[in-house]
């Protein structure tokens, strides 16, 4: 048995394997870095994502010999080049057991099956004036407005959180010259919204307590001007995810291609 969102119990479990050597790479000391916009922890240069939750439920269950896949990111080429490393500390992760077998007999102990790399979803062009683009989110999204995780997405936070997640990864992760594009005068609109609120419940060994984190999953349509200049970054951001606790398989989502004309 898993968490609803089992990225989470795999982040968990890596906490014990990943060589400190290693964890100072992926997420660096902000106060070290000293760049503008970079405060507290910096971004991980590692994002997780699995292509099956269990949202709404109490737990994911698999049985014997079932698969789940997760989707591992690794931002800039730092990270790359220690992909070996992180996959072993994975594997190892695994062989410790994640999740829990049913009656609390223990920890499940799932094998590392297969390993491959997967193409980034196809590239289109950015909307034309009067065409909107539908986004949907797979695992929970917890965007931040006002210093608290907001219930609700308005096109200015969207825009905002899209473009500050870009260029701080660029900064922390990057070579800092690449080429950036100017910031919209104009946010991102909002046309439609089938966004609802998930609780993804998770045991922290850490704190030594269950941890409720509620997120947003659902769809939006988007339009206006603000969405053409932007269309680089929100492509990139489809990568790497977006809002708090990437690195634990939240904020995942696909550009679902056009949504229709802009009524």
């Amino acid at each position: 048995m898993l968490p609803p969102l089992p990225s989470t119990a795999l982040h968990g479990a890596l906490g014990q394997t990943l060589p400190a050597r290693l964890g100072r790479i992926l997420t660096p000391d902000a106060e070290e870095l000293a760049l503008p916009g970079v405060t507290g922890q910096a971004p991980s240069a590692m994002v997780l994502a699995p292509e099956r939750t269990a949202l709404g439920l109490p737990r994911l269950e698999l049985a014997r010999g079932e698969t789940i896949s997760f989707r591992v990111g690794l931002i800039g080429d730092d990270a790359w080049s220690h992909r070996d490393e992180i996959l072993r500390a994975i594997t190892l992760a695994l062989e410790g057991g994640i999740g829990v077998r049913p009656g609390n007999s223990g920890r499940g102990r799932p094998a590392l099956a297969v390993v491959e790399s997967v193409e980034l979803a196809p590239v289109f062009s950015a909307p034309a004036p009067g065409e909107s683009q539908r986004i949907v989110w797979l695992t929970p999204v917890r965007l931040v407005q006002g210093g608290h995780v907001t219930a609700h997405i308005d096109g200015e936070t969207l825009t905002s959180t899209l473009w500050r997640r870009a260029e701080v990864l660029a900064r922390v992760h990057g070579s800092g010259l690449v080429s950036f594009p100017d910031r919209p005068e104009s946010p991102i609109e909002i046309i439609d919204s089938g966004l609802h609120v998930v609780s993804v419940s998770r045991y922290s060994s850490t704190q030594n307590q269950r941890m409720t984190w509620p997120g947003l999953v659902g769809f939006l349509n988007l339009a206006g001007r603000g969405l053409k200049p932007l269309w680089r970054v929100l492509r990139f951001c489809e990568q790497v995810q977006v809002g708090k606790a990437t690195s634990f398989g939240f904020g995942r989502f696909v550009l679902a291609g056009r949504s229709g004309g802009v009524p």
